[in-house]
């Protein structure tokens, strides 16, 4: 299977329970004016009143909003400020797609996972060329080897580039750019650091989860969310195709879009 198949697929997981979410607050939002009809007084008839309109409005917005992102997705067009406001919407979905996800048997890091694809299709739809020193790397520490001695938190200038982490390889791609990058151990630190360096967009690696909370964290800086891998368990050795990200960071720069999304 071919990582752009892999990628449309994943793409898929979220916007289909993103679907049934819309349908699902409909569907609540009905039983509640149904059920509210029957009181037969003044006031109720005028909640029930305002409570559809709003009702209406919100399922139409969320409508809208999922159709606008399906074509972007497909026909790969710049979307501007639209992208921002479609993120939103998406982003405010999560809660209930995570609930109809979990009721279907589907894992949460697959739902982060798509999100983050959505995610990053939409960031590169902005259209943006960014220059290099206004681009914040995010890295997480578990990318550092355990047995490392090195204090890389501070920066990652202090790698010695042994080859046993995939943080020396990050060091001298993020060195040849001319971009900054810094190991996040929390959202107040990625927060910190983008108030400090006033990024235009940023880069940030970690596992599904943590990219979610910290895109949520930055927001609404655009971040292009890499995935890592976890050969030896959660937060232990993790590594990143490091391919991958220099090529977010290369599209990032010259205003393209990067080809693992392609």
């Amino acid at each position: 299977m071919s990582k752009h198949t892999d990628n449309k697929q994943r793409i898929r997981i979220y916007m289909f329970l993103a679907v049934l979410s819309v349908l699902a607050l409909a569907l609540a939002a009905a039983v509640f004016i149904l059920l509210d009809l029957n009181r037969n007084t003044l006031v109720s008839t005028i909640i029930t009143i305002v409570f559809m309109v709003l009702a209406v409005l919100f399922v139409l917005l969320c409508a809208v909003a999922l159709s606008a992102l399906g074509y972007y997705i497909i026909t790969n067009r710049p979307a501007g400020p639209v992208g921002r406001f479609l993120i939103r919407v998406v982003t405010r979905l999560y809660p209930i797609v995570l609930w109809i996800g979990r009721k279907l048997h589907i894992s949460a890091d697959r739902i982060r996972g798509s999100f983050i694809q959505i995610n990053n299709h939409l960031v590169a739809a902005y259209d943006l060329a960014v220059p290099p020193e206004r681009i914040l790397v995010l890295l997480p520490h578990c990318l550092q080897n355990t047995e490392c001695a090195r204090k890389i938190t501070g920066t990652i200038e202090n790698c010695a580039d042994c080859g046993r982490c995939d943080i020396g390889r990050i060091k001298r791609i993020c060195s040849e750019l001319g971009v900054r990058a810094i190991v996040a151990t929390g959202g107040t630190v990625a927060r910190q650091a983008a108030k400090e360096i006033k990024p235009l967009a940023g880069v940030a690696v970690a596992c599904e989860r943590d990219l979610f909370y910290g895109i949520m964290d930055v927001a609404p800086l655009p971040v292009f969310g890499v995935a890592n891998t976890r050969p030896e368990g959660p937060c232990h050795n993790t590594r990143v195709d490091t391919e991958a990200f220099r090529q977010t960071l290369e599209a990032l720069i010259h205003g393209k879009k990067p080809e693992v999304l392609i």
